[in-house]
């Protein structure tokens, strides 16, 4: 008989768990309402998060602008030979573009070689030490005409480039000396950034 009582107690345990089970369902008000909460949170974050990313992104292109800079340099000066860095005429990267006019967006890629024949033009004579592809949803913009170029010494001419996106309010401002070396900004002029704004995607 006590082996039977025993049983009896645990069968009502498991109906009175399986019961409290049931009773932590949710009815369709309260589903309602987190719905509505989970929306209203979403719409707050994504916004904040996309932009997140895009200053990332712009953060990542002006770092892998320095890095190609710095390398051009640096070749210029272990080498002898002057290092050209220019826009790419299209993804394949191995031409540079025509399009050389002051606040041009480059927007096909950067592309550093050396100019071993000295003609001032990338041809098969010549070395391409590294490429970066662009960023598509940052503008890049060259404020001077034509192309940089790091001399055996190492100078170069004053130049700049613009990095900014219309949907992040970051932006990257790149300034080359004369003596070739490039220092960074976060920030640049109303001027500079409308300009660099306005040939934005």
């Amino acid at each position: 008989m006590a082996k039977i009582n025993l049983n009896l107690r645990f069968n009502h345990k498991t109906d009175q768990k399986s019961n409290t089970k049931f009773s932590y369902g949710f009815n369709i008000m309260e589903l309602m309402i987190t719905l509505t909460i989970i929306t209203v949170v979403a719409s707050l974050v994504i916004p904040s998060f996309a932009n997140i990313i895009q200053n990332a992104r712009i953060r990542s292109a002006s770092v892998e602008l320095s890095t190609i800079l710095a390398l051009s340099r640096h070749h210029a000066l272990s080498s002898g030979v002057t290092v050209i860095v220019c826009q790419a005429k299209d993804p394949s990267m191995r031409h540079c573009s025509d399009n050389r006019k002051r606040n041009t967006r480059w927007s096909s890629g950067v592309i550093s070689y050396a100019d071993l024949n000295g003609d001032n033009s990338l041809d098969t004579r010549d070395q391409i030490l590294t490429t970066i592809q662009s960023h598509k949803s940052v503008s890049l913009v060259f404020n001077q005409n034509g192309m940089l170029r790091f001399f055996a010494d190492g100078s170069a001419r004053s130049a700049g480039f613009y990095l900014c996106s219309k949907s992040s309010e970051r932006e990257r401002h790149l300034k080359i000396l004369h003596t070739g070396r490039a220092r960074t900004s976060a920030k640049m002029s109303d001027l500079n950034r409308q300009t660099c704004l306005s040939k934005a995607e």
